[in-house]
């Protein structure tokens, strides 16, 4: 229970104000200020006011300056994005296409080698053979030494010559024909190429060679008829 009042009622919350400013500030007049004071002070409101304002426009304008930059970077990001998909696309397509022409050109390269490694296996078959062929037989030289070597005009006695004319004859009837004389060996195969890069190349001198043929030929024709024009070979 708290403690009693002093009189006879309790004090209510303003008469406890009151008392407690009397106390503190005694009889003292109310202080207030002059005309010229307020006068200023209501100008300096005023003149916030007034910035206040201005500053609030600026902060307005400037507001709608970051939206409007702030939508053109949202439209440009979307560009990009668009651009990027777009090119990104284009960079696939490009490689599937490159891959499929790479697929292509591969499988076309490894049957053109598997047609050049049969082609290559028979002719060296065939070289073998005719090797074979013609071993253990004359040659053009052999034999035009040993007819010379037959000849019946090499010996004085017609004896001799009567026998070296035999054997003469018996030798021209055996291999005068030239069907069993021993013919040159065919060259070896030429090295193919084995790469695209190396095909490539050979295509290229063929193609020049073919060009310096042509240009030869026109060469030739413009000798021989001189009113001719040589068109250049392109």
């Amino acid at each position: 229970m708290g403690r009693p009042p002093i009189g006879e009622r309790a004090m209510t919350p303003a008469e406890k104000q009151r008392r407690y400013r009397e106390r503190k500030f005694g009889n003292k007049s109310v202080v207030t200020k002059s005309t010229a004071t307020l006068v200023r002070e209501i100008k300096e409101l005023a003149r916030y006011e007034r910035e206040r304002d201005v500053w609030r426009q600026k902060l307005e304008a400037h507001a709608e300056t970051v939206r409007q930059l702030k939508a053109g970077f949202e439209r440009l990001e979307d560009e990009l994005n668009r651009e990027r998909a777009l090119r990104e696309a284009a960079e696939a397509k490009v490689a599937n296409a490159a891959s499929s022409d790479t697929c292509e050109l591969q499988a076309e390269l490894d049957g053109v080698r598997i047609e050049l490694t049969e082609v290559t296996g028979r002719y060296q078959k065939a070289h073998a053979a005719l090797v074979l062929h013609t071993e253990d037989i004359f040659t053009v030289a052999e034999y035009k030494k040993i007819v010379a070597c037959l000849h019946p005009d090499r010996v004085m006695s017609e004896k001799e010559k009567q026998r070296y004319g035999e054997a003469f004859s018996i030798f021209s009837e055996r291999f005068g024909d030239g069907k069993l004389l021993k013919k040159p060996p065919p060259p070896p195969p030429p090295r193919m190429p084995e790469t695209f890069e190396e095909w490539m190349d050979a295509r290229r001198r063929v193609v020049e060679q073919n060009r310096e043929r042509g240009k030869r030929a026109a060469a030739t024709r413009a000798r021989k008829k001189p009113g001719r024009q040589l068109r250049d070979s392109r």
